[in-house]
Parts: C-alpha cells; structure tokens; sequence
C-alpha cells in the first residue's frame, strides 16, 4: 500500500477543512430587479461590484448579495426514518450573522479631514475606526443578521446582507447635512472675502454674510449635540464642514470600508466563522433624485 500517497491526501482533506479557510466571501454580485415582485435577484452568476456606492439623499439602506464559497468536504448522512431514507450534507453551511466594523482612512489620501463625527451616534467618538490613528474608541460596530439559502460544500452561493441600515443611513445622511449647512455658513466668497474667519484666522460667526445659513447651522448642532456643539467656536463647524466637498455634485465620494466576518453553521450544528470580509463603499449626499444619483455607479435595485 502507497503509504505516502494516503499521508498527501489526508493532507488535502485537512486543507479543505480548515475552518479559517472554510467559508470564503468574494464579492458582492450585481442585482436585477424581479420585474414581478419588485424586489432584487442576486444570482451567483451576475458581474461583480468592485465598489457599492450611496446616495444617501434618496437611498434608505444599501443591501449587498455577497457570493460565498464553501470549502468544505462533503460529508453525508444518512437518516433512517419510516418508510424512507434521507441524505443530509452535514456540511452544508446556513448564514446566520455578520459582525463588521466601519474602518475609515482620514489621511493617506483624504488629507485634512478630520474624524468622522455622527452626532445621531455620538458627538465625541468617531463613527468609523482610522487604522491610521489607530482609533481605539468608536462607535461604528454591530451585529447584525444576514441570510440566504445554505451553500453546500464544494460550492457557492449568495448571502444577502444589509451594509447600511436605515438608521445609519439617516444618521449618516444627516452628519452630511451639517456639512453642508456649515459649508453654506462659513465658506468665504471666490475672491477669498466673507467666510467666519477675520484677518488674523479667528473664527467669528457674526463675519458670514450668510446669517440665515449659520442660524440654521447653529440650532441644528446644538439640538443634535445637547448643546454641546454649536457655531460659538470653529471646532463644531470644523468638525463637519470638510464633508460638504461630498455633497456639491462633484462626484467626490467618501469612502469607509465595510470590514467583518459572517457567523453560520452547518448541519450538525457547528458554528463555522467566514474568512474576513472587506468592502468599500462610497457615500455622498446628492439632490434627491433617483435619476441623478451623486455617483454614477450606484446601482438602482440595491435600496
């Protein structure tokens, strides 16, 4: 008997098992729209996106249908019952749940741009964590359900999950109107006169000539903050006016980066963790319409 041969593969077995390789996610697909029910088709064998981007003027929640590899083996029981028998896959794999975390990048290339700030969640911590300065106190992380049909072994399948929720959405939406609110208040004219800045770099509301704007601006800060924040000072202004670069039509999108890993189990009842999830998804603010998203890319049944 070829000993060696048995050795390579028991190996190659062992390979295909290994549970931190086991359930692999590789790209969200492009959905269809179900012309009957209106609704999305996620089929495994659609295009992939490269990014998923947000209109968060319009776009109530961002769902993505990720295709899934199972890695595992197949491995079959079966059940003895009256007056049949039934083959059951243990290893087919059933999502259950994703843990993820909002990572964000505020000065590789975004230079300038200070914490992303979602008073709806927090005025003090950060919403998304900068792996650049290695935020240790944000707010940006859940848990949260997925689903989909379970993916047998040795195949692949499409887990949906909600990137961004209603609530963060709107949240996040809102932080942008403050943004643009503070643009509105504080940006100097084309010829460098106006803003909230006098001669010497002071900030002094009293010097915009667009009074209406940073009245607004003000109540908004404090009835988002308790009080907290306002346009007494520059540092709430300051602390959201960078982000008006994502809400003027440009094409300027903000990037955060969807990081996790999906929770399922298989049918004996083992908890298998997926290897990590990472996604990029671009937000901006537009003007409400649906016909002319901010972003080109977004992609219409994903809302």
């Amino acid at each position: 008997m070829n000993y060696r041969w048995l050795g390579a593969l028991a190996i190659a077995f062992t390979a295909c098992n290994n549970v931190e390789t086991a359930i692999v996610p590789l790209y969200p697909v492009s959905p269809t729209e179900d012309l009957m029910s209106g609704g999305c088709l996620f089929e495994p064998s659609a295009a992939g996106l490269l990014v998923a981007p947000m209109d968060l003027s319009f776009m109530g929640a961002l769902y993505l249908g990720f295709l899934v590899e199972n890695n595992l083996t197949d491995a079959t029981t079966v059940l003895e019952t009256t007056p049949r028998e039934e083959t059951v896959n243990v290893n087919a794999w059933r999502p259950v749940r994703f843990d993820y975390t909002w990572e964000c990048d505020n000065h590789s290339f975004l230079v300038g741009l200070p914490p992303l700030v979602v008073p709806a969640f927090s005025v003090q911590q950060p919403f998304c964590y900068d792996q650049t300065e290695d935020t240790e106190d944000f707010v940006g992380t859940d848990v949260v359900p997925i689903n989909g049909s379970a993916v047998p072994p040795q195949s692949q399948g499409i887990v949906l999950l909600q990137a961004v929720s209603g609530p963060t959405a709107e949240a996040l939406a809102g932080t942008f109107d403050i943004a643009r609110l503070a643009e509105s208040c504080c940006a100097p004219r084309p010829d460098g006169s106006g803003g909230c800045y006098d001669n010497e770099g002071n900030f002094d509301v009293s010097l915009s000539p667009n009074g209406a704007a940073c009245t607004n601006l003000d109540n908004v800060l404090r009835g988002q903050s308790g009080d907290t924040l306002s346009t007494a000072n520059g540092t709430g202004v300051e602390l959201f006016r960078p982000f008006a670069r994502y809400t003027d039509g440009s094409g300027d999108t903000y990037s955060m980066r969807l990081h996790g890993a999906m929770e399922g189990v298989t049918m004996d009842g083992a908890t298998i963790f997926s290897s990590d999830l990472r996604q990029d998804v671009l937000f901006c603010l537009g003007t409400g319409s649906e016909m002319n998203p901010c972003d080109k890319r977004v992609v219409g049944c994903s809302y």
